[in-house]
């Protein structure tokens, strides 16, 4: 479950963030912004690797080095903040809000729970944390057993959120064709199986199913 929850935490980021678009007044003026800030963010590393090839010696092409520069440096604007020593700051948000400042925006109640509770723990194991590397410092504090049982939790919380989340962004997502019904409420009762086993104290809430040609966020 370790290696696993690098990719739930992404699926966590990018379900916060679709549904931080959908809450937006002007979705689709939201999605250009969004899509906007992803250009930016790939004309600067390509320019960085460029930088870095012509620092190393390496051959570069300069007209392609002119036109990403070019690029930056005219077309993003609402990204970009030039300080009074001529450095410029570039925005870190397409929506200029941390993640965390997304989720308590949210109209989930349950997203912050999951942020604190969760991703928190994710984002631990992702950037290999001092409360990670603690269980390898002092193996002696647990015991074999219950480090298994510690794990067999965890992997049953990784595989849950993995799917909730999964579905849930499936659902924030209006241009895409709903998941089928029948499918779908099928995994929720494996996953409702499985956290019996743990002493889960309440059902895991089943969504919707989003019609067709609905535009509605779940």
């Amino acid at each position: 479950w370790e290696f696993a929850v690098s990719a739930v935490r992404q699926v966590f980021e990018l379900l916060v963030n679709a549904e931080h678009i959908a809450a937006q007044p002007d979705r689709a003026a939201a999605t250009l912004r969004y899509t906007k800030f992803g250009l930016m963010q790939m004309a600067r590393r390509e320019l960085a690797n460029i930088e870095y090839d012509e620092k190393t010696g390496r051959p570069v092409d300069d007209e392609r080095k002119a036109f990403v520069r070019e690029l930056l440096e005219s077309g993003f604007d609402e990204f970009r903040t030039k300080k009074k020593n001529g450095e410029v700051w570039w925005s870190e948000s397409w929506a200029d809000k941390t993640l965390k400042q997304m989720v308590d925006q949210s109209s989930r109640e349950n997203r912050r729970d999951q942020y604190r509770l969760l991703f928190s723990a994710w984002s631990d194991q992702t950037h290999a944390s001092p409360s990670v590397l603690l269980h390898t410092i002092f193996p002696g504090l647990e015991t074999t057993e219950d480090v298994i049982a510690r794990d067999e939790v965890r992997i049953a919380e990784t595989v849950s959120s993995a799917v909730t989340h999964f579905i849930d962004l499936w659902l924030a997502l209006p241009a895409m064709p709903p998941p089928d019904p029948e499918a779908m409420q099928g995994w929720f009762e494996r996953l409702l199986a499985d956290a019996k086993k743990y002493g889960a104290p309440s059902p895991i809430e089943t969504p919707p199913p989003r019609s067709a040609d609905s535009s509605e966020t779940e």
